[in-house]
């Protein structure tokens, strides 16, 4: 039993960094496109709008790809969870690969469902897309 215990806490811990990651790329994304946008206004050249625009795809893709992670962990948590600790079960088998992946019943995530979920469109897609409409009004 102490065995699962300490499984549960490390998998409470990696959901725990796999979700401050994710709002450290939200975090770092905004202040990139924000700072662009006002360095670009500021020496008058609007094209660094979009050079801006372009690596906030890449900070998109970062926090998609922590959310698919945690995604994945939290499946692995409530499989590990609900285990009752029968004979032959590792506790600390926490890696997902495909053959975990099956046996816990995660083969329906995928990153780029992740990427274009609702949660990450009402973020990401506005600030990609005010950018560009700020980009227009300069030019």
């Amino acid at each position: 039993m102490e065995e699962k215990i300490k499984s549960l806490e490390m998998l409470q811990g990696i959901i725990g960094r796999l979700a401050q990651n994710s709002f450290m790329m939200k975090g770092w994304g905004i202040s990139l496109l924000t700072a662009v946008i006002a360095v670009s206004i500021d020496k008058g050249k609007p094209v660094l709008i979009l050079v801006g625009a372009f690596f906030y795809l890449f900070f998109w893709g970062l926090d998609a790809y922590y959310l698919y992670q945690e995604k994945i962990f939290r499946r692995v948590y409530e499989y590990h969870s609900k285990n009752n600790g029968s004979l032959g079960f590792n506790f600390f088998d926490i890696t997902p690969n495909p053959q975990n992946m099956e046996r816990w019943g995660i083969c329906n995530t995928s990153y780029f469902r992740v990427l274009f979920s609702v949660t990450m469109q009402f973020l990401h897609i506005p600030l990609v897309t005010s950018a560009i409409v700020i980009y227009y009004m300069i030019v």
